[in-house]
């Protein structure tokens, strides 16, 4: 099992950010031992409210 994250942007502008990165991930599914990959590009909306950053949303895409 391996995950990793590469490619991290982070733009913060005000109270407002925009998180982008790649999701990579290998699993083995058990008892089968069937391997598989995971290859998503990943973005997060996230907003500071009251002194807290809340996510507003998140979308994935498989590449």
């Amino acid at each position: 099992l391996s995950l990793a994250y590469q490619d991290l942007s982070i733009r913060v502008v005000g109270d407002v950010a925009i998180v982008r990165f790649h999701w990579l991930g290998e699993s083995e599914a058990i008892p089968e031992g069937k391997k598989s990959s995971t290859n998503l590009h990943i973005l997060m909306n996230w907003q500071k409210q009251d002194g807290e950053w809340k996510l507003l949303s998140r979308a994935s895409t498989k590449l």
